[in-house]
């Protein structure tokens, strides 16, 4: 019998958990960065604007790489115990 990966929709209900804490957390850092920089740079809303053109485009690209490899972890059947 050869191992076969497990169905889509079982792994995503797995693995919710780590993808909604990690999740949460690369949200936070961004947020907090832009916030940050914002009172660092005594920034107006155009700043504001650039700032989360350049970060918000990285917390939604590790957000997604997230949700792709807790998927696949659960998805592999050598992590099955």
């Amino acid at each position: 019998m050869s191992p076969q990966k497990l169905a889509l929709l079982p792994a995503m209900l797995a693995a919710m958990g780590a993808i909604v804490l990690i999740g949460s957390e690369i949200w936070l850092v961004a947020i907090a960065a832009l916030w940050a920089l914002h009172g660092w740079l005594s920034a107006n809303l155009a700043v504001d604007v650039i700032l989360g053109i350049l970060i918000l485009p990285a917390a939604i690209w590790a957000t997604w790489k997230t949700v792709i490899i807790a998927v696949e972890a659960e998805r592999d059947p050598e992590n099955q115990v």
